[in-house]
């Protein structure tokens, strides 16, 4: 029951990275960015490095990419759009890779532990309830924007 919880934590760990480094990578493709870090979790900073913030609870993400921004004014707004859909596009990405084995009703994982074939049914859903939550344009706490809130003032101006 333990070593379950502590695994669906980690699974929640490696989804949020993920998704975050999927908007690092537009970052690094469309803008030509360099130098960015990556915040997991809020909370006091339990360590920093030179691309990673690590904060105690992970339940959450931010990217911090330093893109100039005459540069980034300059870009169009589908390439604009990139950079909050990178994490989502993750999300879909994972969702199609582990799809025949959802649609299979875990037939392919059968004959796994129990705990193996509950870790990946909770890996789908997590990852398939990030994208659904981080596509919803809403603001979060304190007026930070969710990805799909990001996207809808990019096509609206509204947002640099």
């Amino acid at each position: 029951m333990i070593l379950e919880l502590i695994i669906k934590y980690l699974i929640i760990i490696l989804l949020i990275f993920c998704h975050e480094m999927g908007h690092i990578l537009m970052c690094v493709i469309f803008f030509n960015c360099k130098e960015w870090k990556v915040q997991l979790g809020f909370g006091k900073v339990l360590f920093e490095t030179r691309r990673f913030i690590v904060k105690p609870l992970i339940i959450c993400g931010k990217i911090l990419p330093n893109i100039d921004p005459e540069y980034y004014m300059n870009k169009s707004k589908l390439e604009k759009t990139m950079i909050p859909l990178g994490g989502p596009l993750f999300n879909i990405l994972v969702l199609l890779l582990a799809l025949p084995i959802a649609l299979n009703n875990g037939a392919a994982i059968e004959g796994y532990s129990e705990l193996f074939i509950n870790c990946f049914k909770f890996f789908y859903k997590c990852n398939a309830g990030m994208l659904f939550w981080t596509l919803l344009p809403i603001y979060y706490k304190k007026g930070e924007p969710s990805d799909g809130r990001r996207i809808l003032n990019i096509i609206r101006n509204q947002y640099n």
